[in-house]
């Protein structure tokens, strides 16, 4: 199971991310997903918009950025190679 932010700007809540479908565009094929966060919100959309879910502890000397974590659209485009 992958999870991802909620891609609803006022919720950044958990979301399950579900690979989808891929659609055809004029730039080549663009793979789609759907994703359900915690608070019921769901969403079908290019898996490019999804955003990586924040982990990082609230407060303390120990708090690390999770920015070198890899996003949902990168391990989509590796499956697909």
């Amino acid at each position: 199971m992958l999870i991802a932010a909620c891609p609803d700007p006022e919720c950044g809540a958990p979301a399950e991310i579900t690979p989808w479908a891929v659609a055809a565009s004029t730039n080549g094929p663009v793979p789609h997903v759907r994703t359900l966060c915690v608070n019921k919100h769901r969403y079908l959309l290019p898996d490019t918009w999804v955003r990586s879910h924040d982990t990082r502890p609230v407060s303390g000397p120990s708090a690390t950025t999770t920015t070198d974590q890899p996003t949902r659209a990168d391990s989509l485009r590796e499956n697909r190679s």
